[in-house]
């Protein structure tokens, strides 16, 4: 099963709210615009984001709304250089489905520099756009002393969820590599895995009658350093890997991950490389975007790009062999996901958690669609806003106390067991504020019981280190906390008001009631 992060395959479902009627005559928009991307295959990823806010017409909330116009902002930038059948269908889908003359302003706003000129007819969602160039810009001032530059970077990738993926009778990876891809490829592996699945992994591309050069490395987050990224690069020198037509496969957990597509951004400015992630953080969170990051000092990720993979392969049949306490530490943030937008996925995890965990994700029954709703929540906050442009993320649930806190405690506390401290303590301080019910702040406990996740921690006991990480959080975030708070579970709202007070009384709260 593929899934693209380009019109091809879209995951995620912003769609504005309306009468059967419009649904239904959605529906013959979006094979209209199908219609019309089918003959510009070159320009698909110019309407990823349209195609993600309109895919299936399904009522939406009033959150998805909000979280449609300010996705519209950045619209400009990514059509400015489409074709103009596409952009007319685009945005004329965007005028005649949204009913709201904001989108219009937005659209004028955010793409005055293109110089368009915006015609709506609803009924036939024509849009004309003028525009410079296909692929950037080039303004010079009328004194022709300055020069202003402008170009777009067009983004795709496809995520499969591909389970088997080494198995001989699985084609997958063999048949979805690119055309003129050398018949040598290196793979970076964790030796922990190489362990357990090398042979597997080796036999795979033997059969298919692929040559391989294995980089083996023993990688932790205490290493997932500068000089270990380099020594990743020092194998892409002496591998002699092209720089467009010969992608290395990283396969491993976060850290690996992590690390290698910290590496292939940086060599040669830039070259392409394949994920496998094999523990299921890494499957439901480090494979799916496109951040890279290396740990300086005490701070997790503080040097990091923005570098997609070719392409990311979900086998769960990886999950088998780690540790349970590397499945808890992955629905540790698989939870994360579920309180902040998805009271289904929190469903099946407060009435499946012994099965998913006796069963380490191998069941046919509650592992697949946790995996589905796991990965397609992920995509959905990740895919219009890539480049984190903008800065309200409610996937930063979690992540606003705990950097410092897992940092520090290296390396008793993984990385999804420090997220569920985060949550359990931010619930506190919604239902202090009255946007969650304590019995809801009981099933969340419960849940993170039963998934064998921690409800208590030394350092969460710290209001200094807590303050210090939400301080440090707020310049990430450019100035403000945009603290993500559960608004009941399933929804969320932001906030920028926290005080020390108002932290240190949710934490009393949360230890008087045994958790932190």
């Amino acid at each position: 099963m593929a899934h693209s992060l380009t019109a091809r395959k879209p995951w995620a479902t912003y769609v504005i709210s309306g009468p059967t009627t419009k649904r239904a005559e959605l529906s013959g928009v979006i094979a209209d615009l199908g219609r019309r991307i089918a003959q510009h295959r070159a320009d698909l990823v110019h309407i990823d984001a349209v195609l993600r806010l309109y895919s299936e017409a399904e009522p939406e909330s009033i959150a998805r709304y909000c979280t449609l116009v300010r996705t519209i902002s950045y619209l400009p930038n990514v059509l400015m250089c489409a074709p103009a059948p596409i952009v007319q269908t685009a945005y004329g889908i965007i005028e005649y489905f949204s009913r709201d003359k904001t989108v219009t302003k937005q659209y004028q706003k955010h793409s005055c520099m293109a110089n368009p000129k915006l015609e709506v007819a609803p009924m036939n969602y024509s849009v004309a756009l003028e525009r410079n160039s296909p692929t950037g810009a080039l303004e010079c001032s009328d004194n022709k002393a300055s020069w202003q530059i402008q170009s777009y970077l067009p983004v795709r990738y496809d995520v499969y969820i591909a389970d088997d993926l080494f198995s001989p009778r699985n084609p997958t990876l063999i048949e979805n590599e690119q055309e003129g891809v050398a018949n040598t490829r290196l793979i970076i592996i964790d030796s922990a895995v190489d362990r357990l699945h090398g042979n597997r992994i080796r036999s795979y591309f033997a059969h298919y009658g692929v040559m391989v050069q294995v980089c083996s490395l023993d990688v932790s987050e205490s290493v997932k350093r500068f000089d270990t990224a380099m020594a990743i690069v020092e194998q892409l020198e002496r591998h002699g890997v092209l720089r467009r037509d010969n992608p290395f496969i990283a396969i491993g957990g976060g850290v690996l991950l992590d690390l290698a597509g910290f590496a292939a951004s940086l060599y040669r400015r830039g070259i392409p490389h394949v994920r496998v992630p094999t523990n299921l953080m890494a499957l439901i969170d480090a494979s799916l975007g496109v951040k890279t990051g290396i740990n300086v000092g005490d701070r997790r990720n503080r040097l990091g790009t923005y570098h997609p993979p070719v392409a990311a392969y979900l086998d769960r049949s990886f999950l088998a062999t780690v540790p349970q306490r590397d499945i808890s530490n992955g629905l540790g943030e698989i939870l994360k996901l579920a309180v902040i937008k998805d009271a289904e996925l929190f469903q099946l995890l407060e009435s499946g958690a012994e099965t998913l965990l006796e069963e380490k994700l191998q069941d046919a029954t509650v592992a697949p669609l946790v995996i589905q709703r796991s990965v397609r929540g992920m995509l959905e906050e990740l895919a219009p806003n890539l480049w984190e442009r903008d800065l309200e993320r409610c996937v930063d649930f979690g992540h606003s106390f705990s950097p410092l806190v897992e940092m520090r405690a290296l390396p008793e506390l993984l990385h999804g067991e420090a997220v569920a401290l985060d949550v359990l303590l931010s619930c506190f301080l919604a239902a202090g504020r009255g946007l969650i019910s304590w019995h809801d702040v009981g099933r969340v406990r419960g849940t993170m019981t039963r998934l064998r996740l921690p409800s208590a921690h030394p350092l969460f006991a710290d209001a200094d280190t807590l303050w210090e990480s939400l301080a440090d959080a707020t310049r990430h975030r450019n100035g403000k906390q945009r603290l993500p708070l559960p608004k009941g579970i399933g929804s969320y709202v932001f906030i920028n008001d926290l005080t020390r007070d108002e932290l240190e009384r949710a934490m009393a709260k949360c230890l008087a009631s045994g958790g932190n």
